[in-house]
């Protein structure tokens, strides 16, 4: 045998060493981070508990089965709290649990298909009963699937993906059309940074009396930065195509339709100051009587110190968790993050813009916007209470109503006329002004007073308060004594 080919071999062997090391540590590291992540929930998310974990390791490829329960403290509180003669429905039973299967491959290539630090399928284990069910009834027994993959830097993607099917209830005579679900998930190490979306494509239910609920394409985006420890920067949207729900057998209020629903906040930081922007509409919404072209709620909170709200949410974390946990003194704890870090927020000044309410309905539109904040706020106003707040505060409200919608009756039917009432209107007796009568009334005096402004078939106001008094289009409102 040559020197070369010795050579040679001593250096396949040592690639496959090295190769056969490198995907037993990729394993452990791997199995590793799943395990702190499980161990986290007990702060992050203490709703749910891990009561069983098997780990089966291998040298390409392991499997880490967790069941998750729901946590049993709060299960038995809340049994207790809503206990009565008739047993409930978890009397006796343990609580709700999901178990995940992660199916691991590790690196450095995983499965021989890919380089990375390991793939991930993980499946919801579903009863064998449930399984035969599935399949049965929509041709497969995993509706779910979720692929991670994990690069060497410490970050990866998941993939989340749900096949369109069609359920039927052959026992109750019920049907569910679903859609499916599709996501893709990025995040880097230590979830510093993340972004995604996930699409919900819509879902349609109908029961054996004939309702039907639909639901529309439901998209969920994010991109997201950590800052301050425990808080993050970026923007998030949520919107509906459509939401609505169809009673044959009911009138009314049993049958809604909602259209264009959409929910986006946006968080920057300057410095160590958060602003805070939050748009919340729906395009229309028709619900028994109503009728509306638009609903909107926007506001902001600016100004916001970073490190002192990053504060409050991890003591209010650790008091959420410790309640959990069975501890009967932290929910007596809730109010003292308020005042240790509360008083530091209100001394940086921050403040709150509703932007605009809104509804815009047919007969005409209402819309208010306003902001509230305490400028001459100092360190230690509190320690006297929060009365000595109130001359501090400076707060602004403009309100517009189109007298159309004013006018639109927003009571109940009036009930039918008893037979007393019918005799007195027989003998021509006057009848009592209605309640859109009264306002138009009140709505005249007040305009007569300043207190209300007419700019055609608008009227308006705009609301201060300064100073610990409250003015109106300028002028003092309240009793005549304490009017200035």
């Amino acid at each position: 045998m040559t020197r070369k080919a010795i050579i040679g071999i001593l250096a396949l062997s040592a690639v496959v060493v090295l190769f056969l090391a490198t995907s037993w540590i990729d394993g452990a590291v791997v199995r590793a981070r799943l395990a702190r992540a499980d161990r986290s929930m007990g702060t992050t998310l203490p709703l749910f508990a891990v009561v069983h974990r098997q780990v089966n390791s291998g040298l390409f490829s392991s499997t880490v089965e967790v069941t998750y329960e729901f946590n049993d403290k709060l299960f038995k509180s809340m049994a207790a709290a809503t206990a009565s003669a008739k047993k409930t429905a978890y009397s006796g039973e343990a609580p709700p649990s999901l178990t995940l299967r992660h199916h691991i491959q590790h690196g450095p290539i995983p499965g021989f298909a890919m380089l990375g630090l390991a793939r991930i399928d993980t499946e919801v284990v579903i009863p064998e009963v449930a399984r035969q069910e599935l399949r049965s009834s929509i041709g497969t027994d995993q509706p779910l699937k979720i692929v991670t993959v994990l690069g060497y830097l410490g970050g990866g993607t998941t993939r989340i993906d749900s096949p369109a099917f069609t359920f039927n209830d052959t026992r109750n005579a019920n049907r569910i059309d679903w859609r499916g679900i599709k996501g893709r998930l990025n995040f880097t190490r230590g979830l510093n940074s993340q972004d995604g979306n996930l699409t919900l494509l819509g879902m349609k239910i109908l029961d054996n009396k004939g309702t039907t609920a639909t639901i529309g394409q439901v998209r969920f985006d994010y991109e997201l930065k950590r800052t301050f420890k425990l808080l993050y920067t970026g923007k998030a949207s949520f919107t509906m195509d459509r939401l609505a729900i169809a009673m044959p057998q009911q009138t009314g209020a049993g049958n809604m339709e909602m259209r264009d629903l959409a929910y986006n906040v946006v968080t920057t930081a300057s410095g160590d100051y958060l602003d805070m922007v939050a748009k919340l509409g729906v395009g229309s919404l028709s619900v028994a009587t109503l009728n509306s072209s638009g609903v909107h709620y926007d506001f902001s909170l600016r100004h916001l110190h970073g490190p002192s709200y990053a504060a409050l949410t991890e003591k209010l974390r650790g008091i959420y968790a410790a309640t959990l946990n069975g501890d009967g003194k932290a929910p007596q704890q809730i109010l003292a993050p308020f005042r240790e870090f509360g008083a530091i927020m209100l001394e940086h000044q921050p403040e709150l813009t509703i932007e605009q309410i809104s509804i815009f309905m047919p007969e005409g539109a209402a819309q208010m916007s306003g902001k509230i904040s305490i400028p001459g706020y100092a360190h230690g106003d509190l320690d006297s209470g929060p009365m000595v707040l109130l001359p501090k505060i400076e707060a602004s409200i403009d309100i517009a109503v189109d007298e159309g919608f004013l006018n639109r009756d927003w009571g109940p039917p009036s009930p039918p006329a008893s037979h007393s009432t019918a005799k007195a209107r027989a003998a021509n007796a006057p009848a009592p002004p209605s309640r859109l009568e009264v306002m138009k009334a009140q709505l005249a005096t007040l305009e007569q007073q300043g207190f209300v402004t007419r700019h055609g078939s608008q009227l308006s106001s705009h609301l201060e308060f300064r100073h610990g008094a409250l003015t109106v289009n300028g002028k003092p409102m309240g009793p005549p004594g304490a009017r200035h």
